[in-house]
């Protein structure tokens, strides 16, 4: 018999970002998110961090995430 998973939790896509200078980017972006963090961000969130990525960081990667992964 074929052994089955059942995964529990969220699946996520982690994209990785090299920021150039961090203490900027912070600053720009103003939630209070610190050094080494994790924040949850709403839709209109993301599109905004999405639009300041570019001026801070290029793009590194991909990675799977979340429990479930």
């Amino acid at each position: 018999m074929k052994a089955q998973v059942v995964c529990l939790g969220a699946v996520n896509l982690d994209l990785l970002y090299q920021v150039d200078d961090i203490e900027e980017f912070l600053g720009a972006w103003g939630s209070g998110l610190v050094r080494r963090g994790e924040e949850i961000v709403s839709l209109d969130e993301e599109q905004r961090l999405m639009a300041l990525l570019p001026r801070f960081a290029h793009p590194t990667g991909r990675a799977a995430g979340g429990r479930a992964a």
